[in-house]
């Protein structure tokens, strides 16, 4: 399994939150897509989605799915902007 988690600052992170919960089910359209979580804190969230491998995060960022939700920019002109860390993990139980 192929994790990338985004960490973003927000001012009110509820809010944030409400956005992403009004386009995760446009994420069960694109291949290899396992899962989306967000946590907060005061200051942040958390963005964790899970993947089959990294070849199908990497075609996410080039999706269109991507490109709607990000105000039609791609994944190459995000990533600046972005903090992310990446992880291959597997789930236990």
């Amino acid at each position: 399994m192929y994790i990338a988690v985004n960490t973003i600052e927000v001012p009110n992170p509820p809010q944030m939150v409400e956005m992403f919960r009004k386009q995760a089910p446009n994420m069960k359209e694109l291949q290899g897509f396992l899962g989306l979580e967000v946590w907060t804190d005061e200051q942040a969230i958390k963005v964790i989605t899970k993947w089959e491998n990294k070849e199908a995060f990497e075609a996410y960022t080039q999706s269109e799915v991507f490109k709607r939700s990000h105000g039609g920019h791609g994944g190459q002109e995000m990533k600046p902007k972005a903090r992310l860390s990446y992880f291959e993990g597997e789930t236990l139980i």
